[in-house]
């Protein structure tokens, strides 16, 4: 007599249930995204991003190429929403485009840069890393940093919060003058990979403990516990190796190679200091552009007492003076050459020289008919007159990409966007007391391929910008200028009610600028003197370290002493081709290793 077996019976759950834990479990990726933005600045907890990307490895563990593609991407569409909102300021509050589209915009523009990291994730999965530890460790992390070197490039680039900037303070930034950004960022994701897999396959402890220790690293990096987080990181490698999991071995000395890294001086001083002051004007971006008698009296008022120190006993007698990103903004070439002509001779009676922001039109014959050509430009103003053409132009805000095809859209909308002319490439240095200066403007110090270019002739470096397109102006009564007694009073900010201010009131935007600054300056190691329109000014020294700084929103001049250097870091003579070549010999590995596990 034949037995017959029952088949259970798995009871669906309802529709409704289904849909609402799929919307919960997306909204748990896109929040846990967002939380990445905190290992930026101005939150600086860096050590959050050594471990939050092995967060979103685990969640793909047992998907799809497709299924993790969509996870990964809503992941990083939370982390980009968050980390580039401040886009909305200037679409809606300066270009007048509505508030909804401005909103969309950014949400597509989050989309866009979104599907660079999900690629990598996807194929990754593709290539089959969840089926080996060492083929994940191999691949991974290179087409993570692949995807992200390419957005940097891609339509002329947006090489915003690259992982590796999240190390600007941290022990990895010593790989800067050898690896770059790119390298630090492989560093980041080769520990995240590690811990995901540690997790994931290696270490034989019960999941209680994994979370455990996982909460405590994560509440130390939002606390800045980093020697917490670094002795809990040393407990699971020393705990691995104790198991003979040597997977962890080559990371693991990969890290502590950054140790003796720290302390090498990559470059050395030449001369004696220089004496400089950066001047913040604090103007309001609507009224600068309106009145530019306005930006003009700001910084030649903060300006004079410094002109005139050297008729005071013991004040601060700059060589020296900085000011920002068009400062000067005037276009019309007959009132610049008059304002210009009585500056130099102001500058020549003190002895100092003054590089500042200025746009510079010109006029040139194209196809027959006479073009004015505008720049955004940098002008060294001495006994000698020298020039930088902002060559690396911010689209949609100082060119209009696509302008045949997209016209009508912005003609429709009734938005007036700012047109430059790209300035050539290479240009010559400037020169501060006969000595090679590397200056670029605002969005173009993200882009490390391009300052190296004036290295390792240039003795120091300056960026000039203006942040005053990204913040909420609405809160103001006074739209002219904002108070001294503003949102941040010293910086870093400390505490969650000023990191709130900087992200509702503020932007994050500017802080980003700076951080970035600080990574040229420890890729170079050359000082970086980065001048601002609203903040934060700052004068960053050859390890990266903020010198000094002024708050946001308060008008001033920033005086310190700076050292010229000479010599070349390792990343300063090859660039982004050691970390490249590196890279792809992994990758090639990894391939080669996935290939023969599948034979066989």
């Amino acid at each position: 007599m034949s037995q017959s077996h029952a088949v259970p019976i798995v009871e669906k759950k309802p529709l409704i249930v289904r849909i609402s834990l799929r919307i919960l479990s997306n909204l748990l990726i896109l929040l846990a995204g967002a939380v990445l933005v905190f290992s930026f600045a101005p939150a600086y907890k860096g050590m959050l991003a050594l471990v939050w990307p092995a967060v979103l490895i685990l969640a793909c563990r047992h998907d799809t190429s497709w299924r993790a593609f969509r996870r990964a991407w809503l992941f990083n569409f939370g982390f980009f929403l968050s980390a580039v909102y401040w886009v909305w300021f200037s679409m809606h509050v300066f270009y007048g485009i509505p508030s909804p589209l401005s909103m969309a915009v950014v949400a597509l523009f989050g989309a866009f840069l979104a599907v660079f990291p999900a690629l990598a994730v996807a194929l990754s999965v593709r290539m089959g890393v969840n089926k080996n530890a060492v083929v994940m460790l191999a691949i991974f992390p290179v087409l993570w940093i692949f995807l992200e070197w390419t957005r940097g490039w891609f339509m002329t680039g947006f090489p915003w919060v690259a992982v590796g900037y999240s190390q600007t303070d941290t022990l990895l930034a010593s790989m800067g003058p050898v690896l770059g950004i790119y390298g630090i960022g492989w560093i980041v994701m080769l520990l995240a990979t590690t811990i995901a897999i540690l997790v994931k396959h290696t270490l034989n402890l019960k999941p209680v403990i994994w979370y455990a220790g996982m909460l405590l690293f994560v509440i130390s990096a939002l606390f800045n516990w980093v020697i917490v987080c670094w002795l809990l990181l040393m407990l699971v490698a020393g705990y691995a190796l104790y198991q003979k999991q040597w997977l962890v071995l080559p990371v693991t000395l990969l890290v502590l190679t950054c140790i003796p890294l720290a302390s090498i001086e990559w470059s050395d001083p030449q001369g004696k200091t220089l004496k400089v002051s950066l001047v913040q004007g604090n103007i309001y971006q609507a009224v600068k552009w309106e009145s530019k008698n306005v930006s003009l009296s700001s910084y030649l008022g903060l300006s004079l007492p410094l002109w005139d120190s050297n008729k005071k006993t013991g004040a601060f007698n700059p060589e020296l003076i900085v000011w920002p990103e068009t400062a000067l903004p005037f276009v019309n070439p007959k009132t610049v050459k008059k304002l210009i002509s009585k500056i130099q001779r102001r500058v020549v009676e003190h002895g100092s020289e003054l590089i500042t922001g200025i746009v510079f039109r010109s006029y040139k014959e194209i196809d027959g008919k006479l073009t004015i050509l505008d720049y955004n430009s940098v002008l060294k103003i001495g006994k000698e007159l020298e020039r930088y053409n902002k060559y690396h132009l911010v689209p949609y805000g100082e060119y209009i990409p696509l302008e045949r095809t997209l016209g009508w859209l912005y003609s429709f909308l009734g938005t007036e966007l700012s047109v430059f002319t790209r300035g050539e490439m290479p240009q010559n240095l400037l020169t501060v007391r006969g000595m090679p200066v590397a200056v670029n403007i605002c969005y173009e110090t993200a882009f490390p391929e391009e300052i190296i270019l004036g290295l390792p002739r240039a003795a120091f470096l300056v960026n000039l910008s203006n942040n005053a397109w990204f913040y909420n102006p609405i809160q103001f009564a006074d739209k002219s200028r904002i108070p001294t007694k503003a949102l941040m009073q010293n910086y870093p900010a400390t505490g969650l009610t000023a990191l709130y201010k900087q992200w509702v009131n503020d932007s994050i935007e500017a802080y980003q600028v700076l951080q970035i600054a600080q990574m040229r300056a420890i890729e170079t190691s050359r000082y970086m003197l980065s001048a601002t329109n609203d903040g934060v000014t700052a004068i960053i020294n050859h390890k990266g370290k903020i010198v000094s700084a002024l708050p946001r929103f308060r008008p001033g001049s920033l005086n310190g002493e700076i050292q010229p250097m000479q010599g070349a870091t390792l990343f300063v003579r090859v660039g982004n081709y050691l970390i490249l070549g590196i890279m792809l010999f992994s990758l090639l590995a990894g391939l080669w290793l996935s290939r023969r596990l599948k034979n066989t």
